[in-house]
């Protein structure tokens, strides 16, 4: 996922190895983490495949490379933005995909909301079928454990039923 995070951060802008990690550093440090060693091969890789472009230039004798997003990126990183989460119990791609909201539609937002949510009811209904099933046979602490896992999706669905309720009110006040 960090490498679709290094894309929506070059949206804003072009930026250096060294800017990109400042930049994560004070943006998304809360949710995920990252290293020169993780980034600077996220960049090759980026670059091979076209998904951003490298342009060096030197300050004095010393290289400068500053990465871009080229459109095949930005087209790949919107595709991202409104697939589906493929594991709902991550918030780091729960957390990426709302840090990047601004680069979408607000009908593109609602429906990622409403997707999200949708999950999450599955997956709470998931879990509530197989409780007493869990209950039955799981030691206190096997237990526990499945219980944590059911609360922090309850947990999850409310944050975001919240978050859409915001953002829907907040549409309404702008009008």
């Amino acid at each position: 996922m960090l490498n679709f995070i290094i894309i929506g951060i070059l949206i804003k802008k072009g930026m250096t190895g060294y800017d990109i990690k400042k930049e994560l550093e004070k943006s998304t440090s809360y949710f995920t983490k990252s290293s020169y060693g993780s980034i600077y091969p996220i960049l090759k890789k980026l670059t091979q495949s076209k998904v951003i472009t490298c342009h060096e230039s030197y300050i004095g004798n010393k290289k400068k490379k500053t990465y871009t997003v080229t459109q095949e990126g930005r087209q790949l990183f919107k595709e991202w933005m409104i697939s589906p989460i493929e594991d709902i119990q991550s918030y780091e791609q729960i957390l990426g995909k709302v840090f990047f909201f601004r680069y979408m539609e607000e009908h593109e937002i609602i429906t990622i909301l409403t997707n999200i949510i949708e999950n999450l009811n599955r997956k709470i209904d998931d879990y509530n079928q197989v409780k007493s099933n869990i209950f039955e046979v799981a030691e206190r602490h096997e237990y526990s454990t499945f219980s944590y896992g059911l609360d922090y999706l309850v947990f999850t669905r409310n944050w975001y039923q919240n978050y859409l309720s915001e953002y829907r009110a907040s549409l309404v006040s702008q009008d």
